[in-house]
């Protein structure tokens, strides 16, 4: 809403420095969390408002990702929660007043009014008067109609703030004019009141359309899909500047001793702003480059073997890349294999790069279809520049666009200025190629002029103009990539694939899921620890699909794949009477039901107590991953006897008797996994915190961490009771070390032998920090018979 602020729901500017001085009393430092990508598509957001208010002459459209000629010079809203026309039937508008001056108010949403149409609501016209009108009344609109003819700029400066104020002093405090202003605002509020509406909407700087429609024509970038979040153009230097002054401010204060970049991938140009970031934050003397960079890490997600840009100038990513490696440790390559053989025997499963594929594709035309149309529109104008080719018809070029956006194996790549990295070269013709076959029926001239743009292999006689459009182009297609990817693969794809859901993560592959051996893995440290020492090691965030500890057990099952796969026939069998028939078809499938199990695998709680909540978590979080699935039912258009029949089934078999078959059969298979997934977990730990980089601990997880995706990994910690543990643990270590150890080894599913783990291995990096920050990398070679279990 406003970045130059602190959310003052967390405290005042005192109490932050107050907290600031008690960390620095301790040692420890801030690391600031900030989004320069996106803000608030709100009216609470005071420069987007300006914008709904002033169109293309608010001193904040350029602030703003917005495509003005795709919407005939106004903002398209996609607002509406029916066709305009039945709106207004409905009567669901109406036009208020408070110190903001004329809104129009859609239910909770308020969109301001250009003070040059204030006259088309207040003017005599407008209403009948039974009484004289105030002087104060009339002169104010005499200035009002004054606007229509002045300059733009001059009715945001000056009138159109002068005439805000005015007419909320007159509403305030005469009641004459009160009474008329109340009157002329009715007008707008009865049954007759749709035409009025009509020509009031066309006055606006602003088009209300249709949120189910009006996806295939908004002309604002977004984050991801999401309507209420608008792109901002931080790659303008002014823009930059404005944005970025409080973490100018705090950094120079020494309040913030490191930065967060959410969403890196969702700017224009990445390297670009993360070098003005570091000339902006990192102390140095007038006129030198800084001595040393300021601590930045990015939410980056890598893809298996992609290497972050290392002319970047941070210390790393946030650690979804870290994450990944050390998950796939964990799992056991052979049983992986198994697993997915079986898995694609199933009747609606997919290879998962065909799957990645299907689903970015559908997601290009679902989600992003006005995103691909301005791009094919772009492309056609640039193929109207070039002698000999064209013209192109632009559903042509939208189709090559979504295919090759749908083939690229990472997120995007990072072509800027008319330069390309190698790297980059080799992921899109990768991309390309694979598009190629992929859609052998692609139209091949729209293909191959697309091909020679992201390639930017300009003609060699183009302007210094031409090739300049053409960069820009490309830069343009790059932030399309990343959305595409994150709905196709993240939101979509791997809450369809079932055969291992552990591996289903933020920052998985679009190749497919990976097992990883010692050998990657000590590769992949030697390369963080030569370029990235100070990266940050994950192993969960508020993003990750489940938890640490629940992912942990749920790799148990690659390695008793065959158990597993005979379990799941024996619990499909005895379950059966629990499904309902919706549609035609049976619920859960047997893919939604095998996810079912791994979901109740992973998460199961270890006190008896914890099971009610623990259903109705569970099919709250079925529900969201059936809705993210986007097959039998979705956010846009929820099912409700299929969620109904789905969290029915999950409610049955959790609370089947603990006699009985299946629960006996189930806690068999569970408790094993639960306790060699704690030996995981630990190990997991353990490297986490001994590998190259800083070691991540989200809150909560200093017990055991089953959560499953948000809102779940979100709930509020019980930090007082871990302190107490905390406590406990040190006064017990203090008396007898050995005995509290055999004593944590009883009791862990209580999760204290996991918080004393942390907290040893906290101490020792504490201790050691410089061979933690500057010593070499020494992999310990393991030899014998069982060498593959270490």
């Amino acid at each position: 809403i406003d970045p130059l602020r602190l959310d003052p729901r967390l405290g005042t500017e005192a109490e932050f420095e107050a907290f600031v001085a008690a960390l620095g009393e301790r040692g420890m430092g801030l690391l600031l969390d900030i989004v320069p990508n996106h803000m608030a598509a709100s009216h609470e957001n005071e420069w987007w408002a300006d914008v709904l208010e002033h169109g293309e002459a608010s001193r904040y459209a350029r602030f703003f990702d917005i495509d003005w000629s795709a919407g005939n010079g106004k903002l398209v809203l996609p607002v509406l929660g029916a066709p305009l026309d039945d709106v207004l039937k409905n009567g669901e508008f109406a036009v208020t007043i408070d110190e903001r001056g004329l809104g129009l108010q859609y239910f909770g949403t308020r969109l301001p009014l250009d003070p040059r149409s204030y006259e088309t609501v207040l003017s005599p016209a407008a209403a009948p008067t039974t009484g004289g009108t105030p002087a104060a009344f009339t002169s104010l609109l005499n200035e009002i109609a004054a606007l229509r003819t002045a300059p733009p700029s001059a009715g945001e400066d000056a009138g159109g703030v002068r005439i805000k104020r005015r007419l909320w002093e007159l509403y305030s405090y005469d009641s004459a004019a009160r009474a008329l202003i109340d009157d002329r605002l009715a007008l707008y509020g009865d049954d007759r009141s749709a035409d009025r509406l009509r020509r009031l909407l066309a006055e606006q700087a602003f088009e209300l359309v249709f949120w189910r429609t009006g996806t295939r024509r908004i002309n604002y970038r977004r984050f991801f899909d999401i309507n209420e979040l608008a792109g901002v153009r931080v790659e303008d230097p002014d823009v930059f500047a404005a944005t970025h002054a409080l973490f100018r401010e705090l950094a120079a204060k020494g309040a913030v001793s490191g930065l967060r970049v959410d969403h890196i991938d969702g700017l224009y140009d990445p390297a670009a702003y993360l070098r003005w970031l570091q000339r902006d934050l990192a102390p140095r003397p007038s006129g030198a480059e800084p001595e040393q960079p300021f601590y930045v890490i990015v939410e980056k997600v890598l893809g298996r073997e992609e290497q972050l840009p290392e002319e970047w100038p941070v210390a790393g990513t946030t650690g979804y890349d870290f994450l990944n490696t050390l998950n796939g440790l964990f799992v056991h390559p052979e049983g992986l294999a198994a697993l997915g053989r079986t898995y694609l025997l199933s009747e609606a499963a997919t290879a998962f790069p065909d799957l990645v594929y299907e689903q970015k594709k559908r997601m290009a035309k679902d989600l992003f279809e006005s995103e691909s149309r301005r791009l094919a529109n772009d492309l056609a104008a640039l193929g109207e520049q070039e002698a000999g080719v064209g013209p192109f018809a632009e559903d042509s070029l939208a189709e090559a666009i979504i295919e090759v956006g749908a083939c690229l194996p990472v997120y995007r790549s990072y072509a800027s200025d008319g330069r390309m990295s190698p790297r980059d070269r080799s992921y899109i013709e990768d991309a390309l190629a694979a598009a190629g076959r992929r859609n052998p029926a692609i139209d091949r001239d729209s293909f191959d002029f697309l091909r020679r743009v992201l390639l930017l292999e300009v003609p060699a006689a183009s302007n210094p103009r031409h090739r300049e459009a053409w960069s820009r182009f490309v830069m343009r297609w790059q932030q399309y990539t990343g959305p595409l990817m994150a709905k196709g693969l993240e939101d979509t794809a791997l809450y369809i694939d079932g055969r291992l859901l552990s591996i289903n993560e933020v920052g998985a592959s679009a190749e497919g899921p990976e097992a990883v051996d010692v050998a990657t893995f000590h590769r992949r440290n030697q390369e963080r620890l030569a370029k990235w020492p100070h990266t940050l090691n994950a192993t969960a965030t508020h993003d990750t699909k489940r938890g640490e500890d629940a992912r942990a057990r749920i790799n148990v099952i690659s390695e008793l794949a065959e158990d597993w796969e005979e379990a799941v026939a024996r619990w499909r069998g005895w379950n059966r009477a629990a499904k309902r028939t919706v549609d035609g078809q049976v619920v859960p499938d047997d893919s939604v039901e095998l996810f079912i199990y791994q979901a109740m695998i992973g998460s199961w709680p270890s006190e008896e107590s914890e099971l009610p909540s623990f259903v109705r978590r569970l099919t709250d979080y079925l529900v969201k991953a059936a809705r993210e699935a986007k097959i039998h039912t979705s956010w846009t258009e929820p099912n409700a006897m299929y969620e109904e029949a789905l969290t029915a089934f999950a409610a049955a078999i959790t609370s089947l008797p603990e006699d009985g078959a299946f629960r006996q059969d189930f806690d068999r298979l569970r408790q094993s996994c639960a306790f060699y997934g704690m030996t995981n977990s630990l190990a997991q730990l353990l490297l986490k915190a001994a590998s190259p980089g800083v070691p991540d601990f989200y809150q909560g997880t200093e017990l055991a961490d089953l959560s499953f995706v948000d809102p779940d990994n979100r709930r509020p910690v019980d930090f007082s009771t871990r302190a107490a543990l905390l406590d406990e643990l040190k006064q017990r270590e203090a008396e007898d070390p050995r005995l509290l150890v055999d004593e944590l080894l009883d009791g862990w599913p209580d999760g204290r032998l996991k918080l004393y783990i942390t907290y040893k291995l906290l101490q020792v990096r504490g201790a050691q920090h410089e061979i933690f920050a500057q010593g070499e990398y020494v992999p310990l070679i393991v030899s014998g018979e069982h060498s593959k279990h270490v």
